[in-house]
């Protein structure tokens, strides 16, 4: 029978022998493309449902007590994290991220309901593009869309301070929460600024529809 050598063992590479800038590069592959949807649960609570690339793993934030401590000043930066109302989004601020990495968040997606007509929108505008009077109609949908998501950041905006007791705002990334619009070129684009965003007209339609055919 044959015993490891004591050397060899002694020099067994582990994670945590690298070095901590392999290590970051590590966790930087590891949390790459991360979007985490994040819903109320039956019981109010927020749920996380999440949807990875073939090579993300956020199951490194619960291994052990270091690597969370390690991997989480780059998981939280670089995560998408969309939410389907305020309340999910104020509770899970409060709860469930470190108050030191609040300032690192970039990406807070909140969504807007009537995100899901813009299919039927567009196939309507599709089938009427020459008549004018019509698609005017869906122009106006599109304005009032980005009324009710400039709306909505808004309400998140006041909701936020009010529900957490603290200024949020002047902790978060300016940048952090978005809101859903429509460009000219039909495409949903997320903004922290919808009024930046140039709405659709009548001949971005009629390009659209003619390069769609």
């Amino acid at each position: 029978m044959t015993f490891p050598d004591k050397a060899s063992k002694a020099s067994k590479t582990t994670l945590f022998t690298l070095p901590r800038e392999l290590r970051d590069i590590i966790y930087e592959d590891a949390c790459d493309e991360v979007e985490v949807t994040i819903r109320p649960g039956h019981d109010n609570k927020p749920r996380r449902h999440a949807r990875l690339s073939p090579y993300a793993n956020i199951g490194i934030l619960t291994t052990c007590t270091q690597m969370r401590a390690e991997a989480q000043k780059i998981y939280y930066p670089k995560t998408l994290f969309a939410f389907t109302d305020i309340m999910s989004l104020a509770i899970w601020l409060r709860a469930q991220v470190p108050p030191a990495l609040l300032g690192s968040i970039k990406t807070l997606r909140l969504a807007c309901g009537r995100i899901k007509q813009l299919p039927i929108v567009i196939a309507y505008a599709r089938r009427h593009v020459h008549q004018p009077g019509l698609c005017n109609l869906q122009i106006g949908f599109y304005q009032s869309f980005r009324k009710d998501a400039k709306a909505k950041l808004e309400e998140a905006k006041v909701s936020l301070n009010k529900m957490l007791g603290t200024n949020m705002l002047a902790i978060l990334h300016p940048e952090a929460i978005q809101v859903p619009v429509v460009n000219g070129k039909f495409e949903v684009v997320w903004t922290c600024e919808p009024d930046a965003v140039p709405l659709p007209t009548y001949d971005d339609l009629v390009k659209f529809v003619g390069k769609k055919g």
